[in-house]
């Protein structure tokens, strides 16, 4: 069996995998914020212990499930979340998480400076984002004079479960490039922008490949799991979920209809950078693209609750509306994070307005893949997420683009099993 790990933002949620990748036990933990005045989101360390130790040790705990039955862990994690360690290992402050808010200020400014000119030839970004790992450091650094001392280590979120199962640091390369302190151009933690930051390459952990084996559990670990055990890193939970897809045999773009709208493919290479464009290492080689909008299935439900209905009778009004919706648009508003109706005639239903805030979605999802600058003329298209399960979505979004997308099983954990399973049979 295999154990996949995958680090949410809401829940720690692990599985066991059979060796033909069918789930045979899941578990999870829940993660408590600490908010801020000025932005800050925050998890103790305490609570990532306990988060992940409860996920673990439900998963283990499942009728006929004994860990000496395990043959590898993966793990699949959030990027940018990250805590300081005092040289001993323990850590000494708070996660900070990548939905904090504090230094998107001090990211705007480090834009200007000539050290990260080249930003985006490095980085999975195009450009400096408060949330980034670079920026946040930067932030605290310069906000507490000393936040981090000259023997104190970085410890992002994924290093610290590493570190948990073998008592060592380590970082994949797909997830190091998504924190804006690692270069793609070098293979390595990215020295003008630590010395930036006020920091060295010997203060960030080992850096291992993207599903090759970095480490063994140790003796004693904290979640009853047996020595020697081989231990990966599966990327961020998009690549994992790709990963899952099968999306580097089939060729096919993935798009996710979740909360947000994501479209991911795979490539030969990594491209070259792309303002709107999210890029980094893919397992095994390669590369891959992806594009998110910050809008999706949370449009979805606020406009159900707007018109006085659930989630499934939102979908229902989709059904009976008329194709063109009697000429009502809708636009999501991504400052709000809502939108607004408008052309809304006298012949227009709440069906029509439901049936526009899909439209409005599937015209934004059409652009986003523009963005990705790999047209879906000849790709398969993929589909996953909690909206792949409405026809009325699916089947508007392939009416746009002239395809019939195919649901997937996009899932991070299943994703993170087949490299623990690839990597054992190397």
């Amino acid at each position: 069996m295999f154990l996949a790990i995958d680090l949410g933002s809401t829940f720690f949620k692990t599985a066991l995998f059979d060796t033909a990748l069918n789930p045979i036990a899941r578990g999870k933990g829940a993660l408590q914020y600490v908010y801020g005045t000025a932005g800050e989101i925050e998890i103790e360390p305490g609570v990532v212990t306990t988060a992940l130790t409860a996920a673990i040790r439900e998963t283990l705990s499942a009728p006929g499930v004994t860990p000496s039955q395990i043959k590898a862990v993966a793990i699949t994690s959030q990027a940018q979340t990250f805590a300081v360690a005092a040289p001993d290992g323990r850590i000494r402050t708070s996660f900070i998480s990548w939905q904090d808010a504090r230094a998107n200020a001090t990211a705007a400014a480090m834009s200007g400076e000539p050290v990260f000119a080249d930003f985006s030839a490095h980085g999975s970004f195009g450009g400096i984002l408060g949330a980034l790992m670079v920026a946040i450091l930067r932030h605290q650094q310069t906000a507490i004079p000393g936040w981090v001392s000259a023997d104190d280590c970085l410890v992002p979120l994924p290093s610290e479960a590493f570190r948990m199962l073998t008592g060592e640091l380590a970082l994949d390369r797909n997830l190091a490039a998504m924190s804006g302190l690692y270069s793609m151009a070098s293979g390595t933690w990215h020295a003008p922008y630590l010395a930036a930051c006020g920091v060295t390459p010997a203060q960030l952990p080992r850096l291992v490949e993207t599903g090759a084996v970095a480490g063994t559990t140790v003796a004693g670990n904290a979640f009853g799991l047996p020595a020697g055990l081989p231990v990966l890193f599966a990327g961020n939970d998009q690549t994992a979920g790709a990963y899952g897809a099968e999306v580097e045999k089939s060729g096919a773009v993935l798009i996710t209809l979740g909360t947000a709208q994501v479209a991911y493919c795979t490539d030969a290479s990594v491209p070259q950078p792309q303002a709107e464009l999210i890029r980094g290492p893919y397992p095994g080689g390669g590369g891959y693209r992806l594009v998110a909008d910050g809008v999706g299935g949370g449009i979805v439900t606020w406009a159900a609750e707007a018109l006085g209905t659930d989630y499934d009778g939102f979908f229902r009004l989709v059904a009976e509306a008329d194709a063109e919706c009697h000429g009502v648009v809708f636009e999501p508003d991504l400052p709000s994070g809502r939108g607004g109706w408008s052309k809304v005639g006298m012949a227009a239903t709440r069906a029509d307005l439901a049936r526009a805030v899909i439209a409005g979605l599937c015209r934004r999802l059409v652009k986003m893949l523009g963005n990705l600058g790999s047209p879906v003329c000849g790709r398969p298209v993929c589909v996953a997420g909690g909206g792949s399960a409405r026809p009325e979505w699916v089947g508007m979004l392939g009416a746009m683009l002239g395809t019939t997308p195919v649901p997937v099983t996009a899932d991070p954990l299943l994703g993170a099993a087949r490299m623990a399973k690839n990597a054992r049979a190397r």
